[in-house]
């Protein structure tokens, strides 16, 4: 993810060997609503702000992507709201994860900021995958074995 790229690209370009017509459901945690976290955002924008291109993401939007659990299609009628309970339900059983926003990582498609190491965010990460796997057709879920907590800036 570092050092720096020496050039950026489009976040929101269709990646290859993904289809754009076909929505995938993801697991964010939002941090858009934690003051501390906010404030860094706002500095973090006026840093890197003037950059072209550069397309920033608004604090409220500000998030970290645990799991993409697949197509939306794979899951059938009703049962999106039912992974959701159950997810809610796996969720409610772990103790909050305290975040430590550390250093700068550069991509090319993307400004982050380091969250900590990853251990802490493998009880949410099998939650979601308890859940998900719960009410897909399909098993086959994408997580990344070399995750790192970051979040988008």
């Amino acid at each position: 993810m570092s050092p720096l790229p020496t050039q950026m690209t489009d976040h929101w370009a269709v990646q290859p060997g993904t289809d754009p017509q076909i929505r995938q459901i993801m697991w964010p945690i939002a941090l858009g609503a934690e003051r501390a976290v906010i404030e860094l955002a706002v500095h973090a924008h006026r840093r890197l702000a003037g950059i072209p291109g550069l397309d920033l993401v608004p604090p409220r939007w500000l998030h970290l992507t645990t799991l993409t659990s697949g197509p939306a299609d794979d899951i059938g009628p009703g049962a999106l709201a039912h992974m959701i309970e159950e997810a809610q339900h796996q969720l409610a059983t772990i103790a909050p994860i305290t975040i430590t926003p550390g250093r700068v990582l550069y991509h090319p498609r993307a400004v982050m900021l380091d969250a900590g190491p990853a251990g802490p965010f493998q009880a949410v990460i099998e939650a979601i995958q308890t859940a998900t796997r719960g009410t897909r057709r399909s098993t086959a879920l994408y997580h990344d074995p070399a995750f790192i907590p970051r979040f988008l800036q």
